[in-house]
């Protein structure tokens, strides 16, 4: 596999709840080959299906991409999603990496997504994620 030719994988996660008031992780699997993980990169985050609006009075909601022990090392979206994104947009919304841009180093076997949650007042937020990689 070539930089020229990445292996473009996409992963979802359904109804992600970002008013629950604590962050929450998710792991994605890393593809083999041969013995070791590939590298890669994450190119993009969406946000779809918004089932119900985004609010926090004090802090926004967003999503990271890390290894597990950097909750952010590949992608960050900063907080982003506030009382802007509702049902009624009924829109995809591509989310820019406010980051470094870390390639995905050799040999992992997971990548973390944290969906960071909002913050005080009436904390709400429900939609569809999914995060877009290209593996080398």
């Amino acid at each position: 596999m070539s930089y020229d030719n990445p292996l473009r994988l996409s992963y979802t996660f359904t109804v992600v709840d970002f008013g629950t008031g604590s962050d929450h992780t998710q792991a994605i699997p890393v593809p083999q080959t041969g013995t070791q993980g590939r590298s890669g990169r994450v190119t993009d985050v969406v946000i779809s299906d918004v089932l119900e609006d985004f609010l926090g009075d004090t802090t926004d909601a967003g999503i990271q991409v890390g290894n597990g022990t950097d909750a952010d090392k590949y992608y960050d979206t900063g907080l982003v999603l506030a009382e802007a994104v509702d049902v009624s947009d009924n829109e995809s919304l591509w989310l820019v990496d406010d980051g470094s841009k870390v390639d995905i180093e050799l040999a992992r076997s997971t990548l973390t997504v944290t969906f960071v949650q909002s913050v005080g007042g009436s904390i709400a937020g429900q939609a569809d994620v999914t995060v877009w990689v290209d593996w080398y």
